[in-house]
């Protein structure tokens, strides 16, 4: 049995999988030897169509599965996982969020522990946990930044200084006039881009701890690895259902993506952890 990472309170973990067993397999071998799974009051394998490869690997780690089918779709499954696991908190992963090299069993504690603190104060409404500071992502994330915005300080921690925007401050300004929704959206990347994100967007970003808590008006849902309170994923689930048409049930994690990032996201000003992460 692990030791409690938050006392009185259980977590468990999640993982979605897509037909990738080799993908899949790569990824528990790296949570067991990194001791992730030794973390965790429950542990199941969420597969949206299963196939008896899949279904191997889950009974090679000794962890239970359930099939989802593909029929449910996104929203489904994550219905399908709150009726199946009563934990607490939920981290949600996918098949390909292996733990960045370097992981230590207390560093991989210290890091839960630190973003549940946050949820468990009601400090936030869910942390992702993808250490978007390690590996360069397909968006580049500062040069997008910074064709709209000036970077006061690019953060110590961006290992990716891509091509960034040398124009002038009034010409940010007039593409940010031309593009308000795009620019704002924005905001909510310069946690990774900016030194002190928090001083220059104290409107939408302040700091708890090592975690920047960033308002969802300016920061979409990505299907990224991701700490939740059980309770916050069923009502979550509960809201967006009238917005997603039947056809949408069926959507692929990028449709489903679209699909949340409506106004009712950024109206409903969630308040979204970014902590520096242990998936990459």
């Amino acid at each position: 049995m692990p030791t409690s990472l938050l006392k009185g309170k259980t977590v468990g973990l999640a993982v979605f999988s897509y037909k990738a067993p080799h993908t899949l397999g790569e990824t528990l071998a790296s949570y067991k030897r990194s001791g992730l799974l030794d973390l965790f009051d429950d542990i199941c394998i969420f597969f949206v169509g299963s196939t008896p490869r899949d279904l191997a690997v889950a009974e090679q780690f000794d962890l239970r599965s359930i099939s989802t089918g593909e029929e449910l779709g996104v929203r489904g499954g994550i219905s399908c996982m709150t009726a199946n696991m009563k934990t607490d908190y939920i981290l949600l992963v996918e098949h390909d969020c292996i733990v960045w090299n370097g992981a230590t069993p207390e560093k991989l504690r210290n890091h839960l522990m630190e973003a549940l603190g946050v949820l468990d104060r009601d400090a936030a409404d869910m942390v992702r946990l993808r250490h978007s500071w390690i590996r360069k992502t397909k968006i580049n994330a500062a040069a997008i930044y910074s064709y709209f915005f000036q970077i006061d300080q690019l953060s110590s921690s961006w290992k990716h200084a891509e091509n960034l925007s040398d124009a002038a401050p009034w010409v940010k300004w007039l593409r940010r006039t031309m593009n308000p929704l795009r620019a704002r959206q924005w905001i909510g990347r310069s946690v990774y881009v900016e030194e002190s994100p928090h001083l220059k967007f104290p409107k939408y970003i302040h700091k708890d701890g090592n975690i920047f808590i960033v308002d969802s008006s300016v920061f979409h849902w990505t299907n990224q690895p991701s700490l939740f309170p059980r309770e916050f994923l069923i009502k979550g689930m509960r809201q967006v259902s009238p917005l997603l048409s039947l056809n949408n049930n069926n959507s692929s994690r990028l449709e489903f993506e679209k699909s949340i990032n409506t106004r009712h996201w950024r109206d409903s000003h969630y308040r979204i952890g970014i902590a520096r992460g242990i998936f990459i």
